[in-house]
């Protein structure tokens, strides 16, 4: 009976130091996996950084954008002005050559 309680114990003991085997192997993969988990979420920030850092620039420009095209619409519009004042002058320029020297118009 003894010899029986002696085996009983010496395999309790191995079945305990495979248990702690496994138990630091587990440990050791579980490490590595929140060691991976870490890693990804610091690329993930960096990612989220870049991305804001690139939205601003992009509203930057849409912002730049804009005020480009509201002063190309007043030039436009000044061009526009100017148009009209040269043909206008044109015009003026005709009725007078035409009231005052009749004899020069075709």
């Amino acid at each position: 009976m003894e010899l029986l309680a002696v085996e009983r114990a010496t395999t309790a003991e191995r079945g305990l130091d495979a248990a702690k085997v496994h138990l630091a192997e587990t440990e050791a993969v579980l490490q590595k996996s929140l060691e991976a988990l870490e890693m990804e979420q610091k690329a993930r920030s960096e990612a989220d950084r870049e991305v804001l850092a690139l939205w601003g620039q992009v509203l930057g420009v849409e912002e730049s954008n804009a005020r480009l095209l509201e002063k190309v619409t007043q030039q436009e519009e000044g061009l526009s002005i100017l148009e009209g004042t040269r043909l206008g002058m044109y015009l003026f320029c005709l009725w007078l050559m035409s009231r005052f020297f009749p004899f020069l118009c075709f």
